[in-house]
């Protein structure tokens, strides 16, 4: 398809004995993965032809070469590029660059001397792209929902998913089988077993196993057991390697205790825990929540030392809290379940301190949730149904999986990267926000 070219061109002054004739035209995208426009001047001494060379395809995190062409050299000119992200300009002729982040992009070059600016801009997309590339998907091109090859026998059920990056993450099976990708869930080796294991951002993984905590510090590798304060074991919540919480009862009717480790569970001191709080969310190592589901929630900005309660009011439906989720610091979503099971969605944008009123989750059960950034996120369920939103989830809007399976877990990256997975072998992935 054409791309039509923002330009513009800054008059020069009149040169003697010099007619400055200029002709404009503006060519379709190079073929292929390039992409731009040419300009030609019939003065003679500017350069007759600029193109804006660089893939229109990017893969998130890998290098690639912008240039000029059309130049028989660089002599006398002077660079500026501008790549879209606020990471400022380059002043080099051919540079060499990475986008950090996916999502689309205006590459913006100015070339000149000191009697004219020649500008030319391209429109690229940034993505995971290897992860989709030659699979089945909704979308053409790679675009949309794209079945992978889920771990294990096809029959397995999915119930745990995490991606520390676009390429490494680890899955969970429902028989407790612990799978590793490196290649964004194309490919996956068996990692052992863990059969409550969770992991943190930075991939450090903790498990309830046997009555004992079991930690691996380096995803899913090396799996120990560390010590715990005793009674027993209830949950346990890690936001990196070293710092977590674990929660204990110490007898059948005995109120439920919390401790918190800073030192990797090397030791453990005893946390308060809000009277009647069912569930405990830690967004990092301070900043955290507790709710009983049904009328009242806390927050914590003290790593659970101390506890303030917060503005909510779950109303009737109030029930099961079945998922928190937090995209920094401040935006957060609590999902819960009524008693007959349909789930409604709970939004705060002070970090746990207030909550909106309960309003309808996009579907009537919901299994998981998942944000890339504080706007973009997807819901999953029941019959391969997928719901995203835009806009921090004041709405959502229904997307095609390609499946007619159960979606149970949905884990995100970026606004762009998403993997869901669920009942019999069944894993999905986007790199273009499932559309």
């Amino acid at each position: 398809m054409p791309i039509e070219p923002g330009r513009s061109r800054t008059p020069r002054p009149r040169r003697p004995r010099r007619l400055l004739l200029a002709v404009l035209f503006t060519v379709a995208a190079l073929v292929g993965c390039g992409g731009g426009f040419t300009l030609y001047f019939g003065d003679g001494d500017w350069p007759d032809r600029l193109e804006v060379l660089a893939p229109t395809r990017i893969e998130t995190g890998r290098e690639f070469t912008a240039r000029p062409g059309g130049l028989d050299g660089y002599g006398g000119l002077f660079f500026e590029w501008d790549f879209g992200d606020g990471s400022g300009t380059v002043a080099n002729a051919e540079v060499t660059y990475r986008y950090a982040r996916a999502g689309g992009y205006t590459i913006r070059l100015e070339v000149s001397d000191r009697w004219e600016t020649l500008r030319a801009s391209l429109e690229v997309e940034v993505g995971a792209w290897s992860i989709v590339d030659g699979r089945p998907c909704t979308g053409t091109n790679g675009r949309g929902w794209c079945q992978l090859d889920a771990p294990g026998a096809s029959a397995a059920t999915l119930d745990g998913l995490w991606f520390f990056d676009t390429r490494e993450g680890v899955a969970r099976a429902r028989d407790g089988a612990l799978w590793r990708s490196r290649d964004g869930g194309r490919s996956w080796s068996r990692a052992g077993t863990g059969t409550r294991a969770a992991f943190a951002p930075d991939g450090s993984g903790w498990d309830l196993r046997g009555g004992q905590l079991w930690q691996s510090r380096a995803l899913d590798r090396d799996w120990q057991t560390v010590g715990t304060p005793g009674g027993s074991l209830l949950a346990a919540q890690f936001v990196d390697r070293d710092a977590g919480w674990l929660r204990t009862r110490d007898c059948e009717g005995c109120a439920d205790r919390l401790y918190r480790t800073q030192d990797g569970a090397r030791s453990w001191q005893a946390a308060t825990l809000p009277a009647g709080a069912a569930t405990t969310h830690f967004v990092d190592r301070l900043q955290g929540l507790a709710s009983d589901g049904h009328s009242a929630a806390w927050t914590t900005q003290d790593g659970g030392w101390s506890w303030t309660v917060a503005a909510v009011n779950f109303g009737p439906r109030g029930g099961r809290v079945q998922r928190i989720v937090f995209a920094g610091s401040q935006q957060g979503w609590m999902m819960v379940a009524d008693a007959a099971g349909t789930s409604w969605l709970l939004r705060s944008s002070d970090g746990g301190r207030s909550w909106t009123a309960p309003e309808p989750a996009p579907g009537t059960r919901v299994a998981d949730l998942a944000f890339g950034d504080e706007r973009h996120g997807w819901a999953v369920g029941e019959d391969g149904a997928i719901w995203a939103t835009r806009d921090g989830g004041l709405s959502w809007q229904a997307q095609t999986s390609g499946s007619a399976q159960a979606l149970r877990v949905v884990t995100a990256r970026d606004a762009r990267t998403a993997w869901a997975g669920g009942e019999h072998g069944t894993l999905l992935a986007t790199a273009t926000g499932g559309r």
